[in-house]
């Protein structure tokens, strides 16, 4: 033994080079263990590792050259060392591997997933690994995988070896017959030169006979040194010959040996049938192996393990097999469980807390575990649901580590809390694993109480980073969240937003009022602005009157403006603070990672700027670091306002633009267009003050000015004599709400006196598939009552045609964006003409948006479009025009 490797280390080294694999060539077998390992975790390389003494050896491999690394830099010597499963979701911020030569230069791990190889001597040689170039993780149902095929991987090294005992037992045999051959054929050319004077001479004749009867025992008696029993058999079944140990085991004489078959030697149906098959596929695959019971001629059940290969016997082929009794092992397996069932008396002089759990019920606690809880007797204990034990709060990871444990993942450690018998909750470690409880499944715990080591442990992690007074993060804190969000930023390549705040005239009222006063309501602001922010957001307090917020995920600049102003406005609500009635007001300046700066010095310095700049401006107010995007959000304000204004005001009409039906040149419907004429900016397409509406929320009440006016602008037409005209309304996603939405439209066409069939409904594809179930229903309830409805801009989003089927929809609507090149882009007409045929598969009326020219018109004409719409026939016109183009029963020309 190596006198500098510990003696369990060198005993992992025996279980290895028992293998006999190290530096042999690559086997198809564990090649399709790595092949299964990474399809399963969709990783692009999987390898079977082996460790020795200095090095990592690589059995097999998908996705990596190499055959060996040193042991040092090996991510296998980690699991081997664990003797668990190892998981490495980030080798670049780990900083056990981020320096590893592996991780910086090829092959770039990223991730690294490892299940131990463990031998039945309980020693792991090894792992079978996933390995990827970028971070991630496994499922629970890949992690669950991934042990499973380590343990094959094991059970297919024990059978490598036990082959490989096998085939050294038959080429001694074949070296000894071979050796009798060669003496045979000696024996003939003796017997042919002496024949002569083997006539003559009887005694003479007798020692040549009896030399060959030895000679030929030479062969049995190497078959009778071989351990187990020995036996080939042909392809009808009939044993050719056997070691002494057949009939020795079994009871059965030679003559007998030549009349059963080997099914006879098993009693139970399923072992006759398992048999049979191993039986056929030696035949077909060479080989084969199973455990059975071996049943005697006395009827005695022996446990054996069986190999066999296929052998050519002149012209015969036959197997050859060899039978292990396992009666030894198989009794050892039996002793260890009543081992483990003498270790559980142990428990009780465990100072831990120790619960047995059946059936997801407490049957066992030792008393640790009863004092634990509040208990005094098992009783108080037995029968209850672990669950009733597991604080609410930790119920979903529990029932997480359950399923894992069940999955047979041996030992799960977490955190959590229980609840005692009086109520009162604790913290506790957890360590659990599967084990069989007389004959039962069932879970074993072992529980420590932490809760004063845990308390202890968080309120010096608190009082490190956070302010004193206000509970918030304080500026170490902050700089760390800082440089967190700037990393996500990159990963997402979203923006970090820094905003700086300070409270305008707070020294007045610190100085005017007194200090406990100013500090009461420096912690009524802070509890205000961590009311305001998100959960991955911070809020720290930077100094005095000075607040920092670091909002992470941003995309938008608009959006952050109108979030900021809200901000203002919530800090800007009277604060009674000791019978004073307060008003706070705060300027804050705002710097966006990476654009204002790219370290965490530069961006404060520049947030702080820029709410110096608020301040100058008249604070209670906020500026961005850079003045360009000031002056485009002081315009979306001014539009903003207008716009609140322009309901009041009634500043709004709608344009209609004529659907024609393509079989008869028929106007037959209008789609609602808005328009907003502005006093001063004049009359603005929807482009422009659209999407403010939508981000504020004004949509709403736009969007049901539109329904009504339109309602009551088609029945107006209706008693002018238009009686068959449809109208189509664009609903947008804030509309699309349940309830709200169909009462609004039963609303709008009551007060009109619209019939509900001449009402169409337009929505987007995005809207009915971001809440599919949610969408079917108020989709249905609007079909039930009577209103038409289409799918707007079909072919630019991402519905699935289940859903396309499940909707109770009227019309496609073909986006213009498709109609627009149909004439000289293969694609959009190959994808127009396809969406036409889908329609009318799905019998549904197709309308095509867009059309201005004569090309697309006849492109649509010839592929059965049934309706068009477009500047071609007339662009979206103010109702008069309408009116009048109505009445002068213009058609398009065919």
């Amino acid at each position: 033994m190596n006198r500098y490797l510990s003696a369990q280390e060198q005993l992992r080294l025996n279980d290895l080079f028992d293998y006999d694999i190290l530096d042999t060539p690559p086997e198809a077998e564990f090649d399709d263990f790595t092949t299964l390992a990474s399809s399963i975790c969709d990783t692009p390389i999987a390898v079977i590792t082996l460790l020795d003494e200095n090095r990592q050896w690589f059995k097999s491999s998908v996705g990596l050259d190499l055959s060996e690394t040193p042991r040092d830099i090996a991510f296998c010597h980690h699991t081997v060392a664990s003797r668990d499963f190892f998981v490495v979701r980030d080798a670049q911020t780990d900083r056990r591997f981020r320096d590893n030569p592996l991780v910086t230069g090829p092959p770039h791990i990223r991730f690294y997933a490892g299940a131990p190889l463990a031998t039945p001597q309980g020693h792991v040689i090894g792992t079978l690994a996933v390995i990827d170039a970028k971070p991630r993780q496994l499922t629970a149902l890949q992690e669950k995988c991934l042990r499973i095929l380590s343990r094959h991987v094991v059970v297919l090294l024990e059978l490598r070896k036990n082959v490989n005992t096998l085939e050294h037992a038959i080429a001694e045999r074949n070296r000894a017959e071979r050796e009798l051959k060669a003496i045979q054929t000696q024996l003939e050319v003796r017997v042919k030169e002496r024949s002569a004077a083997l006539e003559a001479s009887n005694a003479a004749l007798r020692g040549e006979i009896a030399e060959r009867i030895a000679e030929r025992n030479v062969s049995d008696a190497l078959l009778n040194t071989l351990p187990g029993i020995f036996y080939v058999f042909d392809e009808q079944g009939r044993f050719l010959r056997w070691n002494e140990n057949v009939p020795r085991v079994t009871g059965y004489s030679a003559q007998e040996m030549t009349e059963v078959r080997p099914t006879d030697f098993f009693e139970k149906e399923e072992d006759k049938q398992l048999i049979a098959r191993k039986i056929q596929e030696a035949f077909t695959q060479g080989q084969a192996h199973t455990e059975a019971s071996l049943r005697t001629k006395n009827g005695d059940q022996i446990p054996y393990l069986f190999n066999a290969v296929r052998l050519q016997i002149g012209a015969k082929h036959c197997v050859s097999g060899m039978g292990i009794d396992i009666t030894e092992r198989k009794l050892f397996e039996k002793s260890l469980l009543e081992a483990e069932e003498r270790y559980r008396r142990l428990v009780e002089l465990s100072p831990d807390a120790i619960f047995v759990v059946k059936n997801d019920a407490c049957s066992f606690a030792n008393k640790a575990g009863l004092a634990l809880l509040g208990a005094t007797r098992l009783e108080q204990l037995a029968g209850r649901p672990i669950m009733e034990i597991v604080h609410p709060d930790f119920h979903e990871e529990v029932i997480c580590r359950i399923r894992q444990l069940d999955q047979g993942i041996p030992v799960v450690r977490m955190e959590e809390k229980y609840v005692r018998l009086d109520g009162n909750a604790l913290d506790v470690e957890v360590t659990a694993a599967p084990f069989t409880d007389n004959g039962e499944k069932a879970r074993l715990l072992v529980v420590r109480d932490i809760t004063e080591t845990k308390r202890h442990k968080e309120l010096l992690k608190h009082q490190a980073s956070h302010d004193d007074l206000t509970q918030l993060a304080n500026r170490s804190l902050l700089h760390d969240r800082i440089r967190l969000a700037m990393a996500h930023a990159d990963r997402s390549g979203s923006m970090s937003i820094v905003a700086f705040i300070d409270l305008d005239n707070f020294k007045l009222i610190n100085d005017t009022l007194g200090h406990d006063i100013g500090d009461e309501l420096l912690i009524l602001v802070a509890e205000r602005l961590q009311s305001c922010v998100r959960e991955e957001d911070t809020v720290a307090r930077h100094g005095g009157d000075e607040f920092v917020l670091v909002l992470r995920d941003q995309h938008d600049e608009h959006a952050i403006s109108a979030w900021i102003r809200r901000l203002i406005e919530r800090i800007s609500h009277p604060i009674l603070v000791a019978d004073h009635q307060l008003f706070v007001t705060c300027s804050i300046g705002l710097s966006a990672y990476p654009r204002d700066g790219r370290d965490v010095h530069t961006l404060l310095k520049h947030a702080d700027a820029a709410m110096y700049q608020a301040k100058a401006e008249g604070r209670n107010q906020f500026q961005f670091f850079i003045p360009s995007m000031n002056e485009r959000i002081r315009e979306r304000f001014t539009m903003e306002a207008r716009l609140r204004r322009a309901l009041e005001r009634d500043e709004f009409l709608l344009h209609y633009q004529p659907q024609v039906d393509l079989a008869s040149g028929n106007v037959t419907g209008t789609e609602a267009l808005i328009r907003w004429r502005d006093p001063e900016l004049g009359l603005m397409s929807p482009l422009r003050f659209i999407p403010i509406a939508e981000e504020t929320g004004l949509i709403v009440p736009i969007g049901q000015w539109v329904l009504e006016q339109a309602c009551r602008q088609n029945k107006a037409l209706h008693d002018a004599g238009f009686a068959d005209l449809t109208v189509s309304v664009n609903l947008s996603p804030r509309q699309f709400s349940p309830h709200a939405l169909v009462e609004s439209v039963r609303s709008a066409l009551a007060q009109s006196g619209l019939r509900p069939e001449f009402l169409k409904l337009e929505v987007t594809e995005g809207m009915v598939m971001n809440r599919p179930e949610e969408a079917e229903d108020i989709l249905r309830e609007l079909k039930e009552m009577g209103v038409c409805l289409a799918i707007d801009d079909f072919g630019i989003g991402y519905s699935s045609l289940s859903y396309l089927k499940r909707f109770p929809m009227d019309q496609l609507k073909i986006d213009q964006s498709f109609v627009r090149r149909v004439t000289d882009d293969p694609s959009d007409a190959a994808i127009t003409q396809a969406v036409i045929a889908l329609g009318h598969n799905l019998n549904l009326a197709v309308i095509a948006e867009g059309v201005s020219e004569e090309g697309q018109l006849a492109f649509l004409r010839q592929h059965d479009c049934d309706e068009i719409q477009g500047n071609y026939f007339c662009q979206a016109v103010p109702f008069e025009e309408l009116y009048q183009l109505l009445s002068s029963q213009r058609q398009l020309p065919h």
